[in-house]
């Protein structure tokens, strides 16, 4: 088991990417995997999108057990400190925009 170091330590509060983010990256089996980590985002895990949790375990490999839940998390799977509510709200009017354009295109092809 290779010793890897995680951004976060025991006590840090940390919030779940949001389903947003979920919905947009799962797979046909409601998962999401990173090819560089043996750890999945699952399907029942998605339950915990857009929560805060406080970090309870690290494990050596950097797999991470979060107060009051039963799954084994990672780095890649919390919003970054640097998100912002203006970058989810500007990342919200590009999806709605792209919508637009679809409805648009779709106008005009009639």
């Amino acid at each position: 088991m290779n010793n890897i170091e995680s951004k976060y330590k025991v006590g840090d509060k940390v919030r779940v990417k949001s389903l947003d983010w979920y919905n947009s990256n799962k797979d046909k089996y409601g998962e999401i995997g990173l090819h560089s980590d043996e750890y999945l985002f699952l399907k029942v895990m998605s339950a915990s999108c857009g929560k805060d949790f406080e970090v309870h375990c690290i494990y050596p490999d950097g797999g991470i057990i979060l107060k009051e839940d039963a799954w084994i998390w990672k780095d890649w799977m919390f919003e970054d400190e640097l998100s912002t509510k203006e970058q989810q709200v500007l990342e919200q009017i590009e999806r709605v925009q792209v919508e637009l354009d679809k409805l648009r295109a779709l106008c005009n092809s009639k």
